[in-house]
């Protein structure tokens, strides 16, 4: 019995309807509840009889609570509104609801592709300035191996034109050497060739 008073309760409020509405067949968020109907007084109390009446599914993720009409209540409720003809500034008041919702349907897909986008583009930047970095650091590795390439290859030169100096220097020792042997062979001949002085005679001889 009580769940039939819920129930009847429920969809005997405006408001109430108006969301059993938005919340039939997709998820609605509370924010967007919110948005639809910013003069609403109490649309979390509205929100509570339903959940409470079996009629609307809650689920909350990461804080935001978002609503559904339950399979089971749906055929009834489209059957009530079958038989049941709202006014002509209800219907008015149903569509426009029906249009609101959809209008922040596509203003959330919008952002979701912006962001999206721009997370993209971040991407292919930071992609980009790597590949940059990249070539940059190739190019300076390049240089410097380049440079002592050309060092190496500049050293076997220098000892080249280095060697015709020792060779000429080598070969002016060479020549003085056998100058000083043979001056020195000369000063040997010439000591060994000079006589000896003449010895006094005796003292014998002189007197006789």
């Amino acid at each position: 019995m009580k769940a039939i008073l819920d129930f009847a309760r429920a969809i005997a409020d405006e408001t109430c309807l108006r969301v059993i509405c938005l919340a039939s067949g997709r998820w609605i968020s509370e924010a967007d509840l919110k948005r639809i109907f910013p003069q609403a007084r109490n649309l979390d109390a509205h929100l509570k009889v339903l959940v409470e009446a079996h009629m609307l599914k809650c689920d909350t993720t990461n804080g935001a609570s978002s609503y559904r009409l339950r399979r089971k209540q749906q055929s009834v409720i489209e059957h009530l509104l079958s038989r049941v003809r709202p006014s002509a500034k209800a219907a008015q008041g149903l569509r426009r609801d029906a249009k609101a919702a959809k209008h922040l349907r596509n203003e959330r897909h919008k952002a979701a592709a912006a962001a999206k986008a721009q997370a993209k583009a971040i991407a292919k930047a930071k992609a980009t300035t790597e590949a940059k970095a990249k070539a940059k650091a190739a190019a300076a590795a390049k240089k410097v191996a380049k440079k002592a390439k050309r060092k190496i290859a500049l050293k076997p030169a220098v000892k080249k034109a280095a060697s015709p100096h020792r060779a000429a220097s080598k070969k002016v020792v060479v020549a003085k050497a056998p100058e000083q042997s043979a001056a020195k062979s000369k000063e040997a001949h010439t000591l060994l060739v000079v006589p000896a002085p003449p010895s006094e005679p005796p003292a014998q001889a002189v007197a006789s």
